[in-house]
């Protein structure tokens, strides 16, 4: 096995030329990039070992890429060092996911971190994850552009993948149309309609479970649909929102929250504060992500604590994959944001969601369940969820819903990773 270094940590270099006879290896050691892409034998390599001290967090993606067009087979593995701030650590960790290459979480001894390439190389358990909160937040930047369908399809695909309680929370305040796109007229219950509750805190986390709606098909997704009095929007409080929120967090394995493109309520606010990974939608259109976020909400964004380093990108209505304009790449140069995935043009979805096919269409049509793939494996490495084995899926949901909600007895069920 060819393993090639690009590091300047000269004892993470000695310590594993001592080690790697044991393994029957052959390694070559690059002090940048330049070196590596100019050496003869480049395309022979079986593993790229990359130090993040030596690629600008900007040019990961492109250098991944360019290493990958060596060898189909090549496996690229991180080096995450402590030479950056807490933020941009957790961008190159988030990037690494992004472009599907391990990495080795910083704050490690020299001797730690080869056993962890050992152990990524050879077969064994993967590199540790960093314990997260269990808040997942999706905000658009624009109205009408498919952020409920983004987020609500990753909840939906996170539930299927992982049989654990995924709760989604519908906390856009003045236009929440989820129970329409779900074929539901008249929901059961509603943010409103638990407002005294919210207000009170009298709610406890079986409460919450009895009052979110189910579908028969997925019963380990818990709804929450959002607020239909467009006029009472500005009575709920940051306090009522952070409660709620805290309640989630503890009610639900991972909880999904879907908030409106305006920043003018206290939901959009608390959620962006509260949730440990957020993501912003846009588009392709130019008025979407450069003046509606670059030159708007990038802008506003600290006015409330927020750095804009602490949000993920997910485009819909993607033009990458077919058909001009512009792609994912300039979209994330020019918004400074990581891209997590993409999702394409739909000629069908507005004909699903005016019959309330949403769930039917999230299930089992395979081109949008399929680009949905990529944020919820992304999502699931970064809280260490399980996914559940394929014999597992279709007719046991029903078994292990019933089993974790006899379980809970008042407390949250510890099944996610970490926690």
């Amino acid at each position: 096995m060819r393993i090639a270094y690009i590091a300047v940590d000269s004892l993470l270099s000695e310590q594993w030329m001592k080690s790697q006879a044991e393994f029957g290896c052959e390694s070559v050691f690059f002090e940048d990039t330049l070196g590596a892409l100019e050496d003869e034998r480049r395309g022979e390599w079986d593993v790229l070992v990359l130090s993040d001290r030596c690629v600008p967090l900007a040019d990961i993606g492109p250098v991944i890429d360019g290493f990958r067009g060596l060898s189909e087979s090549l496996k690229v593995i991180i080096l995450l060092s402590n030479h950056h701030d807490t933020d941009v650590n957790d961008k190159y960790m988030k990037a690494c996911i992004a472009n599907q290459v391990e990495y080795i979480a910083p704050g490690r001894s020299v001797q730690a971190v080869v056993n962890e390439i050992h152990r990524l190389i050879f077969g064994a358990v993967a590199a540790s994850r960093p314990q997260r909160n269990s808040t997942v937040l999706f905000l658009g930047t624009t109205p009408n552009i498919g952020a409920t369908t983004a987020s609500f399809g990753t909840a939906v695909q996170l539930a299927r993948r992982t049989g654990l309680i995924i709760g989604y929370l519908c906390l856009n305040l003045k236009s929440s149309k989820l129970h329409r796109y779900l074929g539901i007229e008249q929901p059961r219950t509603t943010l409103d309609g638990i407002r005294a509750e919210i207000k009170s805190m009298s709610l406890n986390e079986s409460r919450l479970l009895q009052l979110c709606e189910r579908l028969g098909e997925l019963p380990n997704l818990s709804i929450l649909f959002g607020n239909m009095l467009r006029e009472q929007a500005e009575y709920y409080t940051p306090e009522d929102i952070e409660y709620l929120l805290q309640l989630a967090e503890r009610t639900f394995d991972l909880c999904v929250i879907g908030v409106g493109a305006y920043w003018d309520n206290s939901a959009t606010v608390c959620s962006a504060l509260f949730a440990d990974t957020k993501i912003v939608v846009t588009t392709p259109q130019l008025s979407h992500f450069q003046e509606d976020f670059v030159r708007w909400a990038k802008n506003m964004i600290p006015v409330f604590g927020l750095n804009t380093g602490e949000f993920d990108l997910l485009i819909t209505q993607s033009e990458s994959m077919g058909g001009e304009g512009f792609h994912a790449k300039e979209i994330g140069r020019e918004t400074g944001l990581q891209v997590i995935g993409e999702l394409r043009k739909y000629g069908y979805l507005d004909s699903w969601l005016n019959r309330g096919k949403l769930l039917e269409l999230m299930l089992h049509h395979p081109e949008l369940s399929g680009d949905l793939q990529r944020p919820t494996t992304l999502l699931m490495k970064l809280f260490g969820l399980p996914e559940v084995k394929t014999e597992e899926k279709g007719a046991g949901w029903l078994k292990r819903w019933f089993s974790a909600q006899r379980s809970r007895i008042g407390t949250k069920v510890v099944m996610k990773g970490g926690k």
